[in-house]
């Protein structure tokens, strides 16, 4: 048993979890993003921690009108992006998630939108963006429409390694709507689509999205320049000795 154990954690983080550690199954078959959150788990990067009061609090979003609309809260904090809030609704105006970034203190980073933020649709004296900045929140960004987007998500991999999540249930929810975004198959050819299935697990998953793209310039590290205080993470720098210890908080002040 404890070879498969073994083996299990070093080959299928998510079936380790599963199965040895008593973990319920989160992932959906065919999931895009089913080993980093595996890892994410495994490395203990969902946990309590404080919303810091320094760093710009970011939101990435995804745009519904007859479908939800959904807005992702991170920190960029050291070398870590915390994941510190989710939202979704449906058949609510711009005003209202506007209001509801005011009423959280989320205006104090950039709104990350997607392209159709943008667009004036005919008939409509104001695009989305214009409506969400009449409704008090000013600092947007509309990402240009992505002409990659299995590209994208790969991009989404590497950007969850960066990632910390709060341990609260708005953002546990997230974390099962990321869990759910999966490939769209063939059902003829039995072959997957280039593209995901459009569902339930869309619209979190591209405002996550959206953060991954436009939090970070691509090719970019993460870095606030404030100091990272989330439990343990001082013992593990201690632990990698006195030199390495001092060196990564100097990097840290700088």
């Amino acid at each position: 048993l404890r070879a498969d154990l073994e083996r299990d954690k070093a080959m299928d983080l998510e079936t380790y979890l599963h199965v040895w550690e008593g973990d319920y199954q989160r992932i959906g078959e065919g999931a895009y993003y089913a080993k980093e959150l595996a890892k994410v788990r495994a490395d203990g990067r969902v946990d309590e921690f404080p919303i810091e009061r320094e760093p710009p609090i970011h939101t990435g979003w995804d745009l519904g009108i007859d479908d939800c609309t959904a807005i992702w809260a991170a920190q960029v904090v050291g070398m870590q992006v915390r994941l510190i809030d989710y939202y979704e609704d449906r058949g609510e105006d711009a005003k209202h998630y506007a209001q509801w970034c005011l009423d959280h203190g989320y205006n104090t980073g950039e709104a990350l939108l997607p392209h159709d933020a943008g667009i004036r649709d005919l008939g409509q004296l104001l695009s989305y963006e214009e409506h969400l900045n009449r409704a008090g929140l000013q600092n947007t960004r509309v990402l240009a429409r992505t002409t990659d987007l299995m590209g994208d998500i790969q991009r989404t991999r590497s950007f969850l390694a960066k990632c910390y999540f709060r341990d609260v249930p708005e953002v546990q929810e997230g974390l099962k709507v990321l869990g759910a975004y999966r490939v769209e198959m063939d059902t003829k050819l039995r072959t997957p689509k280039p593209r995901p299935i459009h569902d339930w697990a869309s619209h979190g998953s591209d405002a996550f999205r959206q953060l991954a793209v436009g939090l970070i310039p691509e090719g970019r590290t993460p870095y606030s320049g404030i100091r990272i205080n989330l439990p343990g993470e001082r013992a593990r720098l201690r632990g990698r000795g006195p030199r390495r210890y001092r060196s990564a908080l100097a990097s840290q002040r700088r």
